[in-house]
C-alpha cells in the first residue's frame, strides 16, 4: 500500500473510531479501529502519532481477547506485528526487540498448534 492510500484511509478511520468510541467504548472492535488508525499513521511515517494508537489498540484488544471471535483473533497478532514494524521503522531497535518477543504469547491455543 502506498502513502496516499494510508492518507486516504486516515479520515475514514478517524470517523470510524469516534463512532465506535461513542457507541461501543468497551468493545474489542473499538480498539481494533484504534490500531487500524495507528497503522494508517505508521504507513505515512507519522511515528509519534501512530505509537499511542497502536499501543492502546493492542492493549485494549489483548484485555478483551476472550471476546474476540475465533476467526478474528489474527487481528491481535497483526496489531502486535505493527508495533514491531513501528519501532523498526522509527529506529527504536530495543523496543522492536521487546515487542518481537511477544508474538508467541499473543497466539491463541489454535494458532500455536498449527505447524
Amino acid at each position: 500500500m502506498d502513502v496516499k492510500a494510508y492518507a486516504d484511509a486516515e479520515p475514514l478511520l478517524r470517523e470510524c473510531l469516534v463512532i465506535r468510541q461513542q457507541k461501543e467504548p468497551d468493545a474489542w472492535t473499538t480498539f481494533y479501529s484504534q490500531a487500524l488508525l495507528g497503522a494508517a499513521l505508521l504507513g505515512q511515517k507519522e511515528y509519534p502519532d501512530a505509537e499511542p494508537l497502536l499501543l492502546q489498540g493492542y492493549q485494549g484488544m489483548k484485555k478483551r481477547e476472550a471476546k474476540i471471535p475465533k476467526d478474528a483473533t489474527v487481528r491481535l497478532t497483526q496489531a502486535l506485528e505493527r508495533l514491531v514494524q513501528l519501532y523498526d521503522a522509527w529506529g527504536k531497535k530495543d523496543k522492536a526487540a521487546e515487542w518481537r518477543k511477544k508474538p508467541e504469547a499473543a497466539k491463541t491455543p489454535e494458532q500455536k498448534r498449527k505447524p
